[in-house]
This record gives C-alpha cells, sequence and structure tokens, in this order.
C-alpha cells in the first residue's frame, strides 16, 4: 500500500457546471489532512498545455482538472482517478444562470462579453445563445473516454443526492480510504492528522513526517469533512430544488431542463450536439 509511483497519483476530472468547485474543495481538504499535494487547473492556460510537465514540476500528487479535456491527459503516468459528468441539458441551464448572475469573472474575463449579451436577451433568447456557449465544454464530455479502467466514472445526480455513499465509492477507488475502520473507533491517529496538518501549515513542512506508508481515510473522517463542505452548506442552507438565481450553488437537482426548454431549445441542442444525450445515457435516444 505505498504511494503510487509517478506524479500525479490521483485526480478528479471535472467540466463546468459538474460540483466542480464543491468536489475540488472536498479533495483539498482531504489532501490537507493526509499531506497530499493538491493542484487545481481548469484549462490548459493553467499548465501552458502540457498537463504531465506541469504536475511534475509543481509536485502535484493529486490533480484537479476542472474543465477535462482528455487530449491532455493522456500523457500522465499511471494514477487512479474519477471523472464526473452531469446531464448536459442540466447544465445548459445551470450554466445559463450562472452566466446571468453570479459566476465569478475573475480569472474568466471571456465570461464579461457572454454575461452582457445575456443580460440584453429575453430568458429565452438567452437559453438558446447559453446552448451555442457551451460548445467547447460538450465536445470535451463527447470527447472523453469513459472506458478507462483506472478512471471511476460519477453522475453528478448520484453526487447531489446521495453524496456519502458515492463519496465513499470514490475515495475506495482512489486507495485512500482506510477498509479496516468503518467504526467511529480509533479516534487517535485522525487527531494526530489533524495536527500533523497544522504543524506542517505553520512551518511549511511535515515537522512529525518521516517517510511511510501511504496514509489513508478513515470513513467517518471522510464524511465529517464532507458535511462541512457539503452542496448544502454552498447553496447557503437552501435544501436542494429550492431556487436561488443568484446563487452560484443554485438548485443541484436533476431534470431541471424540462422547465426551461421549449421546442426551438430542443431543436438547436440537437442539431450542435447530436447524440451527445443518449451517450451519455441520460435518454434511449435523441427523440427527447
Amino acid at each position: 500500500g505505498d504511494h503510487m509511483a509517478g506524479t500525479p497519483a490521483y485526480a478528479f476530472y471535472g467540466h463546468h457546471k459538474c460540483a466542480t468547485m464543491w468536489v475540488s474543495t472536498l479533495c483539498a481538504a482531504v489532501c490537507g489532512r493526509l499531506g497530499l499535494r493538491y493542484g487545481a487547473v481548469y484549462d490548459e492556460g493553467g499548465f501552458d498545455g502540457d498537463l504531465a510537465a506541469w504536475t511534475a514540476r509543481e509536485g502535484v500528487q493529486f490533480l484537479g482538472y476542472g474543465n477535462a479535456d482528455l487530449g491532455y491527459c493522456r500523457d500522465l503516468p499511471p494514477h487512479r482517478g474519477f471523472h464526473i459528468v452531469r446531464d448536459p441539458r442540466d447544465i445548459v441551464v445551470s450554466a445559463y444562470f450562472s452566466h446571468l448572475k453570479s459566476h465569478s469573472t475573475g480569472a474568466w474575463p471571456e465570461l464579461l462579453p457572454h454575461r452582457e449579451r445575456l443580460r440584453s436577451l429575453s430568458q429565452e433568447e438567452g437559453m438558446l445563445e447559453e446552448i451555442r456557449f457551451r460548445g467547447r465544454s460538450f465536445r470535451h464530455i463527447a470527447g472523453w473516454d469513459y472506458d478507462q479502467p483506472h478512471i471511476l466514472e460519477v453522475r453528478f445526480e448520484d453526487i447531489t443526492t446521495r453524496s456519502y455513499e458515492t463519496l465513499l465509492a470514490i475515495f475506495e477507488h482512489l486507495g485512500l480510504l482506510r477498509g479496516d475502520d468503518y467504526r467511529f473507533g480509533a479516534r487517535l491517529p485522525s487527531a494526530l492528522r489533524e495536527v500533523r496538518a497544522w504543524l506542517r501549515g505553520r512551518a511549511g513542512r511535515d515537522l512529525l513526517g518521516g517517510p511511510g506508508k501511504q496514509p489513508r481515510l478513515a470513513a467517518p473522517d471522510l464524511l465529517t469533512l464532507a458535511w462541512r463542505h457539503r452542496f448544502q452548506a454552498k447553496a447557503r442552507g437552501r435544501s436542494k430544488g429550492r431556487e436561488d438565481t443568484s446563487s452560484h450553488y443554485r438548485k443541484g437537482a436533476s431534470g431541471d431542463w424540462v422547465d426551461h426548454f421549449g421546442p426551438d431549445h430542443k431543436a438547436l441542442f440537437k442539431e450542435l450536439y447530436p447524440g451527445l444525450v443518449p451517450a451519455l445515457g441520460y435518454a434511449p435516444n435523441d427523440d427527447w
């Protein structure tokens, strides 16, 4: 059970509006607890077009790649990871409200003209515009390889409705879960890890650490972190399904597209992204 060779050893692959920020924050928290170096990037600009070189240079042990483009992942050393995808019709609706109201433009100046355009349009027209604007992201989703044995495929719908079971499955797959301890005993090791993480933060290095086996997290500790960073808390206390269109974490419910897609939206979506919805298993064919 030693640390996997190569950098990174672990990876989270996401896409825009697939709980990426929430999951990335949780992965960073887990890495803080385990003493792993977490590195998050959102597009090729963040790693100068060479993901493998960037992770090696930065010493990233756990990679978070927010707008995952398979082309850049191919050169990474052997690792274990997970990939989150969502019904692309719900992505459109979620992205529309986020881009209209709440999404930060700090690191994404291209969003400013898009936001101005959305604000000048009716919701119906704006939703059509957002369908067009999703082209690059949907190419990444369509071009992903869903049959990589080292990558666990996860649905956004599962991670938001069955968070704890799904997170346990993810970290079990990564090999970062202590299999021996699904009990709430053995508190001392996790308390020691808290102290060690705190000391490392203070000193910039691990004062207590020596080489040794790859640390793992006990299930209760993972679930505690998940609870601390839970989706509902990010949505400022709103329960799933209640809507606040100005919040970055707006709704989290699946099937939202049904309330917002008219015939024109359906037609444009199928014209631009034929076969995408059935390919991902969200409909039997394109007759939705």
